[in-house]
């Protein structure tokens, strides 16, 4: 009996110790969900490195990407779920990841209005893609739209209420506070 005891406590020593901490995908999902998007890329490299066939991972790679505003990766990472698995839901966030390509690209051609279209088409699809928040709040700035710029920001913020200490959040706030003061 205090044998059988001794191995219980042993094994549940080293359960304690070494099988209780969180997978790299269980990591990089909750850095994710409380918008620490690079500690999160991090994790998920890492699961994709020991299965680049899993697709829940890969999907949640591909929408950190487009948070990160890296569209065409995340748009590679989409396409390959659909290789793994054909029925597998990511056409919508394909398309809106090629909207946001898009929409970055007019920004960097200084085309202010095509981006502001592009991106109302975006909500379109999904009115809660905060990096389209962002970028919209900025095309403002850009043609001197200063309260629909504000707007946006709010948006941003009402998005990440939960995560009032991501970078995000804490931009749209100083962007809010800078504009306020004009």
């Amino acid at each position: 009996m205090i044998h059988s005891f001794r191995i219980v406590v042993t094994l549940g020593m080293f359960l304690m110790f070494f099988g209780c901490s969180p997978s790299p995908i269980e990591e990089g999902n909750q850095f994710a969900q409380s918008w620490q998007l690079n500690k999160a890329l991090e994790q998920y490299k890492i699961a994709y490195q020991a299965d680049s066939t899993n697709i829940e991972l890969i999907n949640n790679m591909g929408s950190l990407l487009i948070n990160l505003e890296y569209y065409p990766d995340a748009m590679v990472l989409f396409d390959k779920c659909l290789v793994l698995k054909p029925d597998f839901e990511v056409e919508k966030k394909r398309k809106i990841a090629g909207q946001l390509s898009n929409g970055f690209t007019a920004i960097h051609q200084s085309d202010y209005k095509k981006a502001i279209v592009i991106y109302q088409q975006i909500f379109q699809l999904d009115q809660d893609i905060v990096i389209a928040h962002k970028n919209l709040a900025y095309c403002y700035i850009a043609i001197e739209d200063t309260n629909s710029a504000i707007s946006e920001f709010k948006q941003v913020m009402k998005l990440l209420a939960d995560y009032p200490d991501s970078d995000l959040y804490q931009v749209a706030d100083e962007e809010i506070s800078r504009l306020t003061e004009k």
